[in-house]
């Protein structure tokens, strides 16, 4: 096994998580940015129909593909005439950051100090309906030593994990040979799976602090061999014995 030229991670229990998720706080935050409210809705009212929404939508996802959050609140707000003083992103940002503050993974800034210091380059690769940049300021918040060269999420690539071509696009935007790149993350079927249909060497976060699940069986692990760990200091010493 060779060292990678470049690790790739997922966001969700990966190396962040998001604890709960309050939509009717998020409404709350956005509404000293209304400058139009006809009807007029309530926080509450507006969360539930968000809640509806995506569950109508759902089936969208289980196909493949993704939803970006700034159409799905373009429909939201437009169908009960409200608009805002500020642009699509604010609002995203507004909502997401106040419904769900999110928080580190166990070990994870030591991971990627660690990788900093070996100059092994860093990227993300997640399956989520936020913005690219809403997903950056929230690594900047919360991980603020990341040196992440691009954040790729599926909402603004159309198509979600497991699809290798997803991750094929994350290896030219690196402009490496996906055998030179590592893929970390939790779930099996998205991360594991797919980065390997794309020549990754596939990273297998099984973190006890969210219950990812059982380890791989012996099948299946003849298809994809991947490195099983629980703790991001694993990781670190795997990569130092290399």
């Amino acid at each position: 096994m060779h060292k990678p030229d470049m690790i790739l991670f997922d966001y969700g229990d990966t190396l962040l998580c998001e604890p709960e998720f309050d939509a009717v706080r998020g409404m709350r935050a956005l509404f000293p940015y209304i400058t139009r409210n006809p009807e007029p809705c309530s926080p509450e009212a507006l969360a539930a129909d968000s809640f509806s929404l995506f569950e109508e939508y759902a089936d969208v996802r289980k196909m493949g593909f993704d939803l970006h959050e700034w159409n799905l609140n373009r429909i939201l707000f437009g169908m009960h005439g409200i608009e805002f003083s500020v642009g699509d992103a604010q609002v995203e940002q507004i909502y997401w950051e106040n419904a769900c503050p999110g928080a580190v993974m166990p070990h994870a800034a030591e991971l990627l100090r660690f990788l900093n210091m070996q100059n092994i380059r860093t990227g993300v690769v997640s399956n989520i309906g936020w913005s690219s940049e809403a997903l950056k300021h929230r690594f900047d918040r919360l991980l603020p030593e990341n040196r992440f060269e691009f954040i790729l999420t599926s909402s603004e690539y159309m198509v979600r994990k497991p699809d290798k071509r997803l991750f094929l696009a994350a290896a030219y935007k690196a402009h490496l040979p996906p055998e030179q790149i590592w893929f970390c993350g939790d779930n099996f079927d998205c991360d594991v799976l797919g980065s390997a249909a794309a020549g990754m060497q596939p990273v297998w976060y099984v973190s006890e602090a969210v219950n990812s699940g059982a380890m791989p069986n012996t099948e299946i692990k003849v298809v994809v061999d991947p490195l099983c760990i629980r703790d991001w200091r694993e990781l670190i010493k795997i990569l130092k014995e290399i």
